[in-house]
């Protein structure tokens, strides 16, 4: 039985309420009774048997009865924490759990429960209960099965052996067997195995061992120094100082590092072994705070060899139950997470979701996630609340776990979103979903913006996805809409090329690095939330669409310098890119600045990482306000509308390209900085005769500096290029030789 404790103190809090209204006797005979249904009801561990588990997702692996609660306050409650799950060398799994919250001993002595699965989760039993040991980590070491955390909340930590599987453990006695003396454990994770030594994550720091040294004694581990936050920490006064729960993580190409949990944010930390005495981490530097969809809540953290990625488990806000809680508190979904850096991170796919968020009743949860790997699979064990059909015995909270549960992700490799449009036949709106190993995830209307083609979207009759990926809707008024992967209005056409119909529409997610704004308006580039699907863009391997969902003039705020390999605006309200930011452009295929609809500003630097083509549509305008730096690379200008550069060009051995058909527009105050080159490549001229004339660019004045060089095409026998009117105008003209002029002439004149 697990043993309550203080009482009168707790019991009292039920009653406190009462003081004012009720009489002394009243109160005293209120608090005997509630004490007395607390006693009956105390939070129990309890056997599987004759519990209806059948909706709870996934496997339930063990079980504590959530408590009964007075007044909706929970009596001496105990609840499943710190889930671990491992594969052993046999193929079985094992798992355990430990218990915390008032009701239960985690004060005074922890309590661990293991698990084991000889049938790949299918089924699972309870091998043993162990005292005296709490928040353990898990691990397998030189076929060994070993359990490391501390006795209870606040003490030094243990360390127990299990040499058959986890049917039997060491009993630590003294620093010989199994006491540590070493504080500051913490949650569990995974430990890892690099640099000769095992290391395991501890806050915000490390404990280590060598490997070939024998774990049970107290001196064959050393305890590292916790990172400090507080000095050069970006966020304001959004930092709460509330860090920590670190999982370990490396690879062979890395350094050991630990990420901790960030209340309030998502984004995580690296924090790397520096030794194993000394973490080094640096608040200020650039990648110290790595954004981590989900990570204010704890999250498990592990290296996949096959991928050479690391993978993570967290727990992302939906917007429909933005606000409802604290985000802190919000776990009803469960995503897959990866990386191939540590500093950028993808969502690959929502796996758990549930709509019982907090209310006055209860509140479901999935939650720090514990997982190994199993072949092509995941094996996972989540700290899960879930309502079990026990009435008023719901869990308080989402965060109130009553089941640690298994559940397998399998082919984790190739994991891609399953997304499925539904229409609603009221409202005649179309909203997106994601399948989940539960309950399909909403993730709101499909459509980005309101008004398409000068009109609100009308009522939605039917839908219909082609082959390419595009969506077409078609409103009650006849009117058919075309539409992206991502809900970016691309047209309005004549007929839909493939049959509509109202059912459910499955759909596949963008292509790898697309990524989408999906904010109504202005918002900050660095905000995840304004993403299609956290994506936000940060890599040169990503292409940018800033699309139809603003319906007005957007600023989208820049603070820090962001990496894209291109950006498509397609929008008849203006996008500006601003702030104190800059733009790197380019990946390996090459940049690209596209203007497809509408007039948009880039007001903060930009900087080539490879050769780029800026091509702006008929109509269309895109202006570079901040200094552009080819550093080496080309930019072709291209298309049928206006380029216009507004700050200084900095060339660094770089050119630019222009095609003839676009205006490259230098506007008042821009400036060449010596070294650049331009060259005339026409894209729809194949013969010159005498009297043809082309404009390079435009300025709106005299243009500061000049070009080092102007390469222009090889003219037939007897024809000329006259450059008499080159500055400012950016004039050329085919004349007969002896006719030409340079500019140099025209300005000696």
């Amino acid at each position: 039985m697990v043993t309550p404790f203080p009482l009168w103190r707790d019991v009292c809090r039920f009653t406190r309420r009462l003081l004012p209204t009720f009489s002394l006797s009243w109160i005293l005979n209120t608090r005997l009774l509630v004490l007395a249904v607390g006693l009956a009801g105390a939070g129990l561990p309890v056997a599987l048997c004759g519990q209806d588990f059948e909706r709870v997702p996934g496997t339930v692996i063990g079980y504590i009865e959530a408590p009964r609660r007075v007044f909706n306050e929970p009596m001496f409650p105990v609840y499943v924490c710190d889930p671990c799950i491992v594969v052993l060398p046999n193929g079985d799994y094992v798992a355990t759990h430990a218990c915390f919250d008032w009701g239960s001993s985690a004060k005074t002595s922890g309590t661990t429960w293991v698990y084991r699965s000889s049938d790949k989760g299918e089924t699972w039993t309870l091998l043993t209960r162990l005292e005296g040991i709490l928040r353990a980590s898990l691990f397998v070491h030189d076929g060994d099965l070993y359990l490391l955390g501390p006795e209870a909340e606040g003490k030094a930590a243990n360390i127990r052996k299990s040499t058959d599987n986890g049917e039997t453990w060491t009993e630590p006695i003294d620093e010989f067997t199994g006491k540590l003396g070493l504080g500051r454990v913490g949650t569990p994770g995974t430990p890892v195995v690099h640099g000769g030594r095992i290391w395991i994550g501890a806050g915000r720091g490390f404990i280590s061992a060598p490997v070939d040294a024998d774990l049970m004694r107290a001196d064959s581990w050393t305890g590292s120094n916790m990172a400090d936050g507080n000095k050069g920490q970006p966020f304001g006064d959004r930092w709460l100082n509330k860090w920590g729960e670190g999982q370990v993580v490396a690879a062979p190409r890395t350094q050991v590092y630990v990420l901790p949990m960030i209340r309030n944010l998502q984004n995580t930390a690296l924090i790397r072994a520096q030794n194993p005495k000394r973490v080094d981490f640096d608040a200020s530097a650039p990648d110290a705070f790595p954004s981590l969809p989900g990570a204010d809540k704890k999250f498990g953290v592990g290296y996949d060899e096959v991928s050479d990625k690391f993978y993570a488990l967290t727990n992302p806000v939906l917007k429909i139950h933005e606000g409802v809680t604290t985000a802190a508190l919000t776990r009803t979904g469960a995503a897959v997470v990866s990386s191939h850096d540590l500093i950028h991170w993808d969502v690959e796919k929502l796996f758990l979701y549930t709509p019982n968020i907090d209310s006055a009743e209860f509140g479901e949860g999935f939650q720090y996630f514990n997982f190994d790997f199993d072949g092509d699979d995941m094996v996972v064990a989540s700290r899960t609340a879930f309502d079990v059909g026990d009435g008023e015995r719901k869990p308080p909270r989402g965060h109130d776990s009553n089941l640690m549960t298994f559940h397998r992700i399998a082919n984790f490799r190739q994991l891609k979103p399953e997304f499925v449009l539904v229409l609603d036949p009221a409202t005649g709106r179309v909203n997106r979903y994601e399948k989940t190993q539960y309950m399909d995830a909403p993730l709101g209307a499909y459509a980005l913006g309101e008004d398409f083609a000068e009109e609100p979207l009308g009522k939605v009759v039917a839908m219909g996805a082609a082959d390419d990926g595009s969506v077409y809707l078609c409103e009650d008024g006849g009117r058919t809409l075309r539409f992206d992967r991502m809900g970016n209005f691309l047209a309005v056409v004549d007929s839909a090329p493939v049959k509509l119909g109202t059912g459910p529409l499955e759909v596949e997610p963008p292509e790898p690095g697309q990524r989408a704004w999906t904010r109504a308006g202005s918002g900050d580039w660095a905000e995840l939330d304004n993403w299609f699907y956290w994506g936000r863009p940060d890599t040169l391997e990503e292409t940018v669409w800033l699309g139809s969902a603003s319906g007005e003039q957007c600023s989208v705020k820049m603070d820090t310098l962001f990496a894209v390999g291109g950006i498509n605006f397609r929008n008849p309200h203006a996008y500006v890119i601003e702030g104190a930011g800059a733009l790197s452009i380019g990946g390996e295929r090459g940049g690209e600045l596209r203007v497809v609809e509408g007039a948009h500003r880039i007001n903060v630097p930009v900087t080539l990482a490879a050769d780029t083509v800026c091509a702006v549509a008929a109509g269309c305008d895109l202006t570079l306000a901040g200094p552009l730096d080819l550093a080496g690379h080309t930019l072709t200008v291209d298309g049928e509308g206006t380029l216009t550069v507004a700050g200084e060009i900095i060339p660094a051995g770089g050119r630019l390209v222009v095609r003839g058909s676009s205006l490259l527009s230098f506007a008042s105050g821009a400036t060449l900085k010596p070294g650049c080159e331009l060259v005339f490549e026409p894209s729809n001229v194949t013969e010159w005769a005498a009297g043809e004339t082309s404009r390079l660019w435009q300025a709106a004045g005299p243009l500061a500096g000049k070009f080092k060089e102007i390469t222009l095409p090889r003219l037939p026998k007897g024809l000329s290029w006259d450059r008499s009117k080159l500055y400012p105008s950016g004039e050329i003209r085919v004349v007969h030789s002896g006719e030409a002029r340079s500019e140099d002439a025209d300005v000696a004149r």
